[in-house]
């Protein structure tokens, strides 16, 4: 924790999670209503819209959306940043000869990767949900999925806070497999590289190919978007299940092979 608090990084995501909502809010305001006339323009000859649909429920859905992309990236930076670089200085070294087993040493790199992972979605949920509402008000959330779904506002609310819940325990997954891959560099920016690549191949596989209708389901990153099955007009609570025990068996996978491979590291 000491390391994240000496390096600007750490503040820099924080940084990163407030500026996503800014241009969010400042979109939705711009150009929201405009865009939401052209998307319901011809449901409005059939159905007649009452209420303000640019609420803060659509608008925490919109930075919701953050979890595809950017969050994800955020996330790999900072847990490559905590995890790499410590063996170039000689600091690791030191570490390991004066405080720790190598064992307890990567558990906590992983607990640390762990907290951050969870306290970047958390300010994300915080801010995108209290300055959403506060700033658009409340009202239903209209979201567009295999059909057109309008959640009333108490449920709505309940949904997306179960979405961000998800998001943590994806962008968790996300900073293990980053945290994994930076024990084999030395190199922070290596590191970094391997997993953004490794992320949009795997992403490839499993949503671009037929395959993903079968085994390519295995991949954790076929399920970093399962938040989205809480915005059906009934909640695909199954393919959430399924989404949490692949993610929660690729968090520990994750682990198991960072301990096994660091603990055989030759650090000389």
């Amino acid at each position: 924790m000491f390391k994240l608090k000496r390096r600007p990084l750490g503040y820099l995501a924080l940084g990163a999670i407030i500026i996503i909502d800014l241009v969010v809010f400042v979109a939705a305001a711009l150009e929201g209503q405009l865009f939401l006339d052209f998307f319901t323009e011809n449901l409005q000859e059939t159905f007649f819209f009452q209420g303000n649909l640019l609420n803060g429920s659509l608008v925490s859905y919109l930075i919701l959306n953050s979890l595809w992309f950017h969050i994800p990236l955020i996330v790999v930076v900072v847990a490559c940043a905590l995890v790499g670089g410590e063996g170039n200085d000689g600091s690791l070294q030191t570490i390991l000869t004066r405080k720790a087993s190598r064992g307890a040493y990567v558990l906590s790199k992983y607990l640390l990767v762990t907290l951050v992972s969870l306290v970047l979605v958390l300010l994300l949920a915080a801010t995108s949900l209290g300055l959403s509402y506060g700033f658009f008000g409340r009202g239903d959330l209209l979201v567009l999925m295999e059909t057109l779904n309008i959640i009333p506002f108490e449920d709505a609310l309940m949904r997306l806070i179960g979405a961000f819940a998800f998001g943590m325990l994806a962008m968790i997954t996300v900073g293990l497999m980053a945290a994994t891959i930076s024990l084999f560099f030395d190199s922070p920016v290596n590191a970094i590289l391997v997993s953004i690549f490794s992320m949009i191949l795997l992403t490839i596989i499993g949503k671009g190919m037929p395959a993903s209708v079968g085994w390519a389901k295995l991949l954790f990153v076929y399920h970093l978007s399962g938040w989205q099955n809480f915005f059906p007009f009934e909640v695909a609570w199954s393919e959430l299940v399924e989404s949490l025990l692949v993610l929660l068996i690729h968090c520990m996978v994750f682990i198991l092979v960072g301990v096994w491979y660091f603990r055989r590291k030759d650090l000389v």
